[in-house]
């Protein structure tokens, strides 16, 4: 018989051996690459069975780039950056930050050789641009672009081309003051309920869902580009747990974004926040050599988080290159992307939301309040209820008034979870004072839903020892205190962008927190002529409406209103009080009793508190100036 030919008769362990060697050859090649981080790697190979699906999307590129007096394209006259190179960049960035998990397409691209439309109908002339990037003039207020000229454009067909997939997102490109928001949501009457994405909810347009619209500067680069998705990621999420606040650990995205420089009851950091590393001492801190306790990298194994104790590690820049956007990298990485749901109802595959908001957003529906109690001691406020509905946020208002008609401090405390808990009141409020009766009531997010009036007293009891009862006093009647008001005598703002413009003579006082692109408030206001000396407020005309108002800080008082500029403004000194929910067209109030004790001058700067505070205020030139009211024995 003839014998058979072996030769391609392969021997199991030579093919388990060949496998073997074929694997470790793609692994070292992916390494080598870098591809992979040991990190990294040893978080997907120990959960490859229980991750979530990719994600794909296609992102609709529009680009200004006009033509300047030279004949030249913007972004050649001023040798600025490629927006179609960042694009790819920016492609990349994601698709190997999350080792293929999204992916972006950019399906058509639109370039228009001229300026968008302002927000008022304002259009610079090359020759206006020109001069505001030499210095020569202001720039043009308000800044912000007219999103609905571009949404509603038929030769774009921006909604057009959403509503039938052809495009899912919207990403635009201009240069400085051009007026993008870092991101926006398209929103309409069938779409659901927009949410604070770190800018605008267009609601007026015909997007029959909410569509993500990204603006990129092309003056910058890739990191702010991908900041610029860090934000979104922050409100989305902040948005899916109903809120988000530092030192605290109330849900997974409070323990994400922990940092313990900001979060004096934590000795450690989760993964920190866009703007804070978890070993940051300061905002975009991310070269910061200190070594900090880090919880992140449980994060690989979630949602079975274990307990902190047992899993803190030390972390220091030098985890992502000390640089901005290798920490952006970093903590991209650490998103949870597995399948399945926690016990709390939030998928464990973060990605979803943060690529789709309409899986971010939540249906408001109307209910009732009940089970309504409060805890009001002098070191925390704590407010309980129960809402049959569902609402993105609570409110609760703070009120001296029994009706609470007057003397309200409004949002006094806000939180999407019960309860809502408010540390140092007594610093927060003048009003809040040991053995006073307030009243509060809750609102829902939007402020169609209250509660009935509650009411409660502060309580500043200690233990020990007990004190002596002693005999009620017989009650007398109180005599109203008397009040004097001062107006502002100057008044100005400053803008980073603007380093060397004035604005003495401005009817607005502009504050706003962006990187790159600050606006600070300055006031000087005299006090002459009152005894005795019991509380103060500064009060301020807002005509924006706010959801986080500027804080507001002592400074010296020799600055002129027609020589302050970003580059010689007043320096910031006591940090004096903050509010937060202001509503439009309406007087905010802030306690500055601590700064105001005697008569003299006395000056205050406004800061942002965050991107989402930017707030416009009335000047002393509109007819509404900022007052000092004092109130005397």
């Amino acid at each position: 018989m003839k014998k058979k030919s072996n030769k391609h008769n392969l021997t199991p362990h030579f093919i388990i051996v060949a496998v073997t060697a074929l694997f470790c050859l793609i692994l070292f090649t992916a390494l080598m690459q870098g591809r992979l981080t040991a990190s990294v790697l040893n978080a997907d190979t120990t959960a490859a069975a229980t991750q979530g699906a990719p994600i794909n999307k296609k992102a609709f590129l529009l680009v200004h780039d006009p033509i300047m007096p030279n004949g030249q394209k913007l972004t050649a006259s001023q040798n600025w950056q490629n927006p179609y190179t960042l694009s790819e960049q920016t492609v990349n960035f994601f698709k190997q930050t999350t080792a293929g998990k999204i992916n972006y397409t950019v399906v058509e691209t639109k370039e228009i050789a001229a300026f968008p439309v302002k927000s008022d109908g304002f259009t610079y002339t090359p020759e206006q641009y020109s001069a505001l990037m030499s210095r020569q003039i202001s720039a043009h207020n308000p800044d912000g672009v007219d999103y609905y000229a571009i949404l509603r454009d038929p030769t774009l067909d921006i909604c057009g081309k959403f509503n039938r997939g052809e495009i899912n997102e919207l990403w635009m490109f201009g240069g400085p003051y051009f007026g993008y928001n870092e991101s926006a949501l398209a929103a309409s009457a069938n779409s659901p309920k927009g949410f604070n994405y770190n800018g605008p909810v267009l609601d007026q347009t015909s997007c029959n869902k909410l569509m993500p619209i990204m603006g990129f500067n092309y003056e910058r680069g890739l990191p702010e580009m991908i900041h610029n998705w860090g934000h979104r990621t922050e409100a989305t999420m902040a948005n899916v747990y109903r809120g988000w606040e530092q030192n605290r650990t109330s849900h997974n995205w409070d323990i994400f974004g922990l940092v313990d420089e900001q979060s004096p009851n934590y000795a450690y950091s989760g993964c920190g926040s866009v703007h804070w590393p978890p070993n940051a001492t300061s905002e975009y801190d991310y070269a910061n050599s200190r070594t900090a306790s880090s919880s992140c990298d449980d994060f690989y194994n979630y949602p079975n988080l274990s307990p902190v104790s047992t899993v803190l590690k030390p972390v220091t820049c030098s985890n992502w290159g000390c640089s901005q956007d290798g920490y952006l990298g970093w903590w991209f990485k650490h998103i949870p992307h597995y399948a399945g749901t926690t016990a709390d109802g939030v998928l464990n595959d973060w990605w979803i939301y943060i690529m789709d908001p309409n899986t971010a957003a939540i249906t408001e529906t109307v209910g009732t309040f009940n089970s309504l109690t409060s805890s009001l001691r002098q070191d925390k406020a704590t407010f309980n209820f129960q809402y049959t509905g569902s609402t993105a946020n609570y409110r609760v208002d703070l009120a001296t008034t029994q009706d609470m008609s007057s003397d309200v401090y409004l949002s006094f405390a806000s939180g999407g979870i019960t309860p809502i808990i408010v540390t140092n009141p007594t610093q927060k409020w003048d009003k809040y004072t040991c053995g006073r009766t307030l009243y509060w009531r809750v609102y829902n997010s939007d402020r169609t839903v209250t509660s009935p009036i509650q009411t409660s007293t502060v309580d500043c009891s200690v233990a020990t020892p007990v004190p002596t009862p002693t005999p009620s006093p017989v009650p007398t009647a109180t005599p109203m205190p008397l009040t004097y008001t001062f107006g502002a005598i100057a008044d100005t703002y400053t803008s980073q962008k603007t380093p060397n413009a004035n604005y003495g003579s401005a009817q607005s006082l502009f504050v706003k927190k962006l990187k790159g692109d600050e606006q600070r408030a300055f006031i000087k206001i005299p006090v002459t002529n009152v005894p005795a000396f019991v509380s103060a407020k500064l009060r301020l005309y807002n005509t924006s409406g706010s959801s986080n108002s500027p804080k507001v800080y002592s400074t010296q008082s020799t600055w002129l209103e027609t020589a302050v500029t970003w580059r010689k403004q007043p320096t910031m000194s006591l940090f004096v009080s903050d509010a937060g929910y202001v509503a439009p067209n309406s007087w905010v109030e802030y306690s500055v009793t601590p700064a105001v004790r005697n008569n003299g001058i006395y000056s205050f700067g406004l800061v942002g508190e965050s991107s989402t505070s930017a707030v416009s205020f009335a000047s002393r030139e509109s007819g509404k100036p900022a007052e000092l009211v004092i109130t005397v024995k």
